[in-house]
């Protein structure tokens, strides 16, 4: 859970998966990234993201560096339910205090990861099943996406 204060008020953010017994697929699991506005009366529901990752588990989530102020982003992933390895999907969403918006889209891939957060974004480092090879990917922030850097120069 994070903290964020904004022209909109106080937001209190919180991400957590529901599993559905043993059951896999994309119904096994759902996923929330939820804000809740602090009020004279409590916390109000705010909105929600990260739907696009029921059906994952081991769900993570890191807080990571905002290229714009007044803003927190997060990047989420985790693994598919049912799937024979570790099929890995990851979003990135930002919250301006008031709505969250998807930053990152990336296609799922097979692997095991880590995944360190620097002052400019965050590394993967593992193995990536479909090509063999371990990776080193360096992702920076922009206010519009997250970039991978070419790293061979």
């Amino acid at each position: 859970s994070d903290l964020l204060a904004s022209p909109h008020g106080r937001s209190l953010i919180v991400a957590y998966t529901l599993g559905k017994g043993f059951a896999m697929g994309p119904g096994a699991t759902s996923v929330v990234l939820r804000s809740y506005h602090a009020t004279d009366r409590g916390l109000k529901v705010g909105d929600t993201a990260g739907e696009d990752m029921n059906g994952y588990a081991s769900v993570s989530v890191k807080k990571l560096p905002s290229p714009t102020p007044g803003q927190l982003w997060f990047l989420l992933w985790g693994q598919a339910t049912g799937a024979n390895g570790p099929n890995i999907r990851m979003r990135g969403y930002a919250y301006d205090g008031n709505k969250f918006r998807t930053v990152w889209m990336p296609a799922n891939e097979w692997g095991n990861f880590t995944v360190r957060v620097d002052a400019n974004g965050f590394t993967i480092d593992g193995d990536y099943y479909r090509n063999g090879k371990k990776h080193h990917d360096v992702y920076t922030l922009a206010p519009d996406s997250f970039y991978l850097e070419d790293l061979r120069n």
